[in-house]
């Protein structure tokens, strides 16, 4: 990701794979769900720190909207994208240093953002979702995690991963009860993590955003995956145990 321009176009190639990956479909049915199940509802404000493209934001306000939703993001071109997507009010920001007042939120909502920040900055972050919520509230936060099976890179700032451990102990410290915390995405990530040792170098380069390629609407892989990640909904839904691989973990944690 060092090398990645955030430019406008960036956001629109990320807009065109959030409309049509299975994944990122599926983190956000997760998400919502497991926030309704911890008390989210509708009229609920939400607080969308690293807003993208504006989907999430979209998605929440035709779930649950009614209240006071928001999005920031640190990278300023794709703020009128996301306007465009999720008709709310937007603002260029840090997580890390919130422009907003002590419990303005009923939820905040974070993916993909804090690994790319100073390790530092990231548990800033995490103390700056705490402040701006209300009593109780709710944070979601999707987050990279570390490999099981191929080497990691060392943590340095703006290019960080997590273990369960390491998030759950951060939580703790900014002031959060940790109510949901899994590896998700198993048999995909398993896939890739074979596909690295075995086949070094075999990521498609030429991928628009992440490495992840964007196929036709009814490609069978999509649908495959697409039918994995519902029934792996359900297992985590229903509680059962963590499952062993996944590159991202999932977090819900509520203010104490």
């Amino acid at each position: 990701m060092a090398n990645t321009e955030f430019d406008l176009a960036y956001f629109e190639r990320m807009a065109a794979l959030e409309d049509r990956h299975p994944w990122t479909r599926s983190m956000r049915i997760l998400t919502f769900d497991l926030l309704a199940r911890h008390g989210a509802r509708r009229g609920h404000s939400l607080l969308d720190a690293g807003c993208g493209t504006g989907l999430f934001l979209r998605d929440w306000r035709d779930r649950f909207g009614g209240g006071r939703d928001v999005g920031i993001d640190y990278a300023w071109p794709a703020l009128p994208l996301a306007s465009r997507r999720a008709g709310t009010v937007l603002a260029g920001a840090s997580a890390s240093e919130l422009p907003f007042a002590d419990g303005a939120f009923d939820a905040v909502h974070s993916a993909d953002v804090l690994q790319h920040m100073t390790v530092a900055g990231a548990c800033a972050a995490l103390a700056e979702f705490h402040r701006v919520l209300r009593p109780r509230g709710l944070a979601a936060l999707r987050l990279r995690a570390r490999r099981r099976f191929v080497a990691n890179t060392p943590d340095v700032d703006f290019d960080h991963a997590y273990t369960a451990p390491l998030l759950a102990g951060q939580l703790a410290a900014a002031g959060f009860e940790v109510l949901f915390l899994r590896r998700v995405n198993m048999l995909p990530s398993l896939a890739a993590e074979l596909t690295q040792r075995l086949r070094p170098g075999a990521q498609d380069d030429s991928a628009p955003v992440k490495g992840i390629a964007l196929r036709d609407g009814d490609d069978w892989k999509d649908r495959a995956v697409g039918a994995y990640l519902a029934l792996e909904r359900k297992w985590l839904s229903a509680g059962f145990p963590a499952l062993p691989v996944g590159h991202t973990l999932l977090a819900i944690g509520r203010k104490r």
